[in-house]
């Protein structure tokens, strides 16, 4: 993985072994604190927008209820944007 800080730009370049370990359902946490910023991340992967948020809720990410159709696309479309204490 490459981790770089580019102004206010934050991004990761992941490789093939970080994406073998997502979809085996290990999440990847990288702390704020190796770029100078106050704020951690985690990075999940699923297929579906449903598959993630069972990830994350398996990370112990606490999250509101979320709503899905058959297909595991969050009920109304778009993305689902998930912030503390609600959707925005």
């Amino acid at each position: 993985m490459i981790k770089f800080r580019l102004g206010n730009l934050i991004g990761f370049g992941l490789s093939e072994g970080n994406l073998r370990l997502l979809r085996e359902g290990k999440p990847i946490i990288i702390y704020g604190a190796q770029l100078g910023s106050p704020d951690d991340f985690l990075i999940v992967y699923g297929a579906t927008e449903r598959d993630i948020v069972e990830q994350m809720r398996k990370a112990g990410i606490e999250i509101p209820p979320v709503e899905f159709d058959a297909a595991g696309n969050p009920v109304g479309g778009g993305d689902l944007n998930l912030v503390k204490g609600g959707t925005a």
